[in-house]
């Protein structure tokens, strides 16, 4: 999920991650870890039929621990088949991505406040669908 800061990326990971939740994913132990607080930011590792994927919503870091390539290579290395990941428009975190087979789902922007919950929903549901 790509797009401008502070516009709905983080809330559409979440969705995603409840919608796996409730279509039967299992969270494979150890691995789920909170960042900002604020922005409801996390990591996390879900398995369903020997399909492993990881999941965060940190994707504003283009350095430090919780940088996307950090991230990235963190679920790589605990063998996820896939990886859903937010990524702020900004050199360092797209060129991330970039560095392994990827597909961007560009965050759309609600017209208004009213319709933002469902524009997320729309974004979650187009992601969900690609696992």
């Amino acid at each position: 999920m790509r797009g401008q800061p502070n516009k709905g990326k983080s809330e559409t990971i979440n969705i995603v991650y409840q919608y796996m939740l409730l279509f039967g994913y299992i969270q494979v132990p150890g691995n789920f870890g909170m960042g900002n607080p604020v922005q409801k930011d996390f990591i996390d590792i879900l398995e369903k039929k020997n399909l492993k994927v990881g999941i965060f919503s940190m994707g504003d870091y283009a350095i430090g621990p919780d940088s996307v390539a950090n991230l990235l290579k963190r679920l790589l290395n605990a063998g996820c088949d896939k990886a859903i990941c937010a990524c702020t428009i900004k050199p360092g975190t797209e060129k991330a991505v970039m560095a392994y087979p990827h597909i961007f789902i560009n965050k759309r922007l609600g017209t208004n406040s009213s319709n933002e919950r469902i524009v997320n929903g729309e974004d979650a549901e187009d992601i969900y669908k690609l696992i």
